[in-house]
């Protein structure tokens, strides 16, 4: 999620960003108006209580462990979002 945020925005904005700077990235995205502040919100409560949690490999970083169910919802989301900016800015 975090690579492909990055290149979203480097596209829509011929610039290079760090690929680390999720919600940087979102901010760039909304102020191109490719996503709103709502998806924004979204996205960053999955990232990081939901998807960060659960497959981080930092030691320092906090673990949780989910349902499966769960974590098949969660990724179910981040493809959605893959394949919405897929279309609204590659297509």
């Amino acid at each position: 999620m975090e690579l492909f945020t990055k290149q979203i925005a480097d596209k829509v904005t011929d610039k290079n960003f760090a690929q680390n700077k999720i919600k940087n990235n979102l901010d760039i995205l909304k102020s191109k108006e490719v996503i709103s502040d709502e998806m924004i919100e979204l996205l960053k409560h999955v990232y990081y209580t939901k998807l960060y949690t659960v497959i981080s490999d930092k030691i320092s970083h906090k673990r949780n462990d989910i349902p499966i169910r769960d974590g098949e919802f969660i990724l179910t989301l981040i493809e959605s979002y893959i394949s919405y900016l897929i279309k609204k800015v590659i297509e």
